[in-house]
Protein backbone atom coordinates (compact mmCIF):
# COMPACT_ATOMS: atom_id res chain seq x y z
CA UNK A 1 0.00 0.00 0.00
CA UNK A 2 2.20 2.65 -1.23
CA UNK A 3 5.08 2.79 1.21
CA UNK A 4 3.21 1.46 4.23
CA UNK A 5 4.89 -2.18 4.94
CA UNK A 6 2.53 -4.77 6.30
CA UNK A 7 4.35 -7.92 8.21
CA UNK A 8 1.81 -10.89 8.27
CA UNK A 9 2.37 -13.82 10.28
CA UNK A 10 0.61 -17.40 10.44
CA UNK A 11 0.71 -18.25 13.95
CA UNK A 12 -0.90 -21.73 13.41
CA UNK A 13 -3.00 -23.22 15.87
CA UNK A 14 -3.14 -22.36 19.61
CA UNK A 15 -3.10 -25.77 21.25
CA UNK A 16 0.82 -27.31 21.29
CA UNK A 17 1.31 -29.55 18.34
CA UNK A 18 1.31 -32.80 20.96
CA UNK A 19 -2.80 -32.02 21.22
CA UNK A 20 -4.20 -35.77 20.54
CA UNK A 21 -6.99 -33.61 18.32
CA UNK A 22 -3.93 -33.13 15.23
CA UNK A 23 -3.04 -36.75 15.21
CA UNK A 24 1.11 -35.79 14.66
CA UNK A 25 -0.41 -33.99 11.58
CA UNK A 26 0.89 -30.69 12.21
CA UNK A 27 3.92 -28.59 12.64
CA UNK A 28 3.12 -25.25 13.82
CA UNK A 29 5.98 -25.07 15.82
CA UNK A 30 8.70 -25.63 12.92
CA UNK A 31 5.80 -23.01 11.07
CA UNK A 32 6.53 -20.15 13.57
CA UNK A 33 10.68 -20.56 14.50
CA UNK A 34 10.66 -20.10 10.25
CA UNK A 35 8.57 -17.22 10.71
CA UNK A 36 10.56 -15.95 13.43
CA UNK A 37 13.66 -16.31 11.01
CA UNK A 38 11.50 -14.20 8.61
CA UNK A 39 10.73 -11.90 10.45
CA UNK A 40 14.59 -11.14 11.54
CA UNK A 41 15.17 -10.99 8.14
CA UNK A 42 12.26 -8.37 7.61
CA UNK A 43 13.13 -6.51 9.95
CA UNK A 44 16.54 -5.87 8.32
CA UNK A 45 15.32 -5.80 5.33
CA UNK A 46 15.74 -2.02 3.33
CA UNK A 47 12.19 -2.07 2.19
CA UNK A 48 11.15 -2.48 6.19
CA UNK A 49 13.26 0.19 7.03
CA UNK A 50 12.56 2.59 4.63
CA UNK A 51 8.92 2.28 4.75
CA UNK A 52 6.66 5.33 6.33
CA UNK A 53 4.33 3.14 8.09
CA UNK A 54 4.54 -0.26 9.11
CA UNK A 55 1.53 -2.69 9.90
CA UNK A 56 1.76 -6.09 12.04
CA UNK A 57 -1.09 -8.54 11.04
CA UNK A 58 -1.55 -12.31 13.02
CA UNK A 59 -4.82 -14.31 13.51
CA UNK A 60 -3.48 -15.47 17.09
CA UNK A 61 -2.17 -11.90 18.74
CA UNK A 62 1.21 -11.80 19.97
CA UNK A 63 0.57 -9.30 22.73
CA UNK A 64 -3.24 -9.28 23.71
CA UNK A 65 -3.75 -12.44 23.60
CA UNK A 66 -5.25 -14.33 26.92
CA UNK A 67 -4.98 -17.74 25.98
CA UNK A 68 -2.98 -20.01 28.15
CA UNK A 69 -0.64 -20.96 25.28
CA UNK A 70 1.34 -18.31 24.02
CA UNK A 71 3.94 -19.13 21.65
CA UNK A 72 4.09 -16.09 19.49
CA UNK A 73 4.35 -14.07 22.92
CA UNK A 74 7.32 -16.00 23.90
CA UNK A 75 9.06 -15.79 20.42
CA UNK A 76 8.01 -13.25 18.19
CA UNK A 77 7.30 -11.01 21.23
CA UNK A 78 11.17 -10.36 21.99
CA UNK A 79 11.71 -9.87 18.25
CA UNK A 80 8.77 -7.12 17.27
CA UNK A 81 7.88 -5.53 20.64
CA UNK A 82 10.56 -2.54 20.40
CA UNK A 83 10.26 -1.52 16.28
CA UNK A 84 8.31 0.83 14.63
CA UNK A 85 5.32 -0.58 13.91
CA UNK A 86 2.04 2.00 13.50
CA UNK A 87 -0.50 -0.80 14.61
CA UNK A 88 -0.67 -4.84 15.10
CA UNK A 89 -3.99 -6.20 14.29
CA UNK A 90 -5.16 -9.74 15.27
CA UNK A 91 -7.86 -11.77 16.35
CA UNK A 92 -8.34 -15.17 17.74
CA UNK A 93 -9.79 -13.99 20.82
CA UNK A 94 -13.45 -13.43 19.60
CA UNK A 95 -13.25 -10.14 21.29
CA UNK A 96 -13.03 -6.44 20.31
CA UNK A 97 -10.00 -5.11 22.45
CA UNK A 98 -8.35 -2.18 21.71
CA UNK A 99 -4.48 -2.03 24.02
CA UNK A 100 -2.33 0.85 23.70
CA UNK A 101 1.47 0.63 23.61
CA UNK A 102 3.02 -0.83 26.46
CA UNK A 103 0.98 -3.88 26.50
CA UNK A 104 3.07 -6.66 27.56
CA UNK A 105 6.46 -4.85 26.35
CA UNK A 106 5.23 -3.63 23.33
CA UNK A 107 6.08 -0.23 21.47
CA UNK A 108 2.48 0.24 19.27
CA UNK A 109 -0.91 -0.40 19.92
CA UNK A 110 -2.69 -3.51 19.11
CA UNK A 111 -6.13 -3.79 17.68
CA UNK A 112 -7.84 -7.51 18.16
CA UNK A 113 -11.01 -8.03 16.03
CA UNK A 114 -14.96 -9.00 17.49
CA UNK A 115 -16.12 -12.10 17.18
CA UNK A 116 -18.64 -14.01 14.71
CA UNK A 117 -22.02 -12.94 16.12
CA UNK A 118 -23.67 -9.96 14.65
CA UNK A 119 -23.48 -8.68 18.17
CA UNK A 120 -19.81 -9.22 18.37
CA UNK A 121 -18.30 -8.23 14.80
CA UNK A 122 -16.34 -5.20 13.95
CA UNK A 123 -14.96 -3.62 10.89
CA UNK A 124 -11.46 -1.77 10.53
CA UNK A 125 -10.78 1.03 8.65
CA UNK A 126 -6.90 1.78 8.11
CA UNK A 127 -6.17 5.00 5.89
CA UNK A 128 -3.42 7.21 5.78
CA UNK A 129 -2.92 10.95 4.73
CA UNK A 130 0.09 11.86 4.21
CA UNK A 131 2.24 9.94 6.80
CA UNK A 132 -0.40 10.27 9.19
CA UNK A 133 -2.53 6.66 9.94
CA UNK A 134 -5.70 6.15 11.93
CA UNK A 135 -8.06 3.50 12.31
CA UNK A 136 -11.89 3.62 12.67
CA UNK A 137 -13.40 0.37 14.27
CA UNK A 138 -17.45 0.13 13.57
CA UNK A 139 -19.56 -2.27 15.49
CA UNK A 140 -23.22 -3.01 15.02
CA UNK A 141 -23.40 -0.76 17.87
CA UNK A 142 -21.74 2.39 16.74
CA UNK A 143 -18.15 3.63 16.59
CA UNK A 144 -15.45 1.62 19.02
CA UNK A 145 -12.42 3.35 18.23
CA UNK A 146 -11.61 6.49 16.20
CA UNK A 147 -7.59 6.85 16.60
CA UNK A 148 -4.73 8.69 14.99
CA UNK A 149 -1.84 5.99 15.20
Amino acid sequence: WGDTRFVILDAGEDKPDTTPVYAGLNDFTQLRQDQADFLRAELKSKDFRKAANRVLISHIPVFGNDDKYRPCLELWGPIVKNQPFDICFGAHTHELKWYPKGTEGSTFPVLIGGGPSIDGCAVSILSRKGKQMHVRTLTTKGVFLDQDL
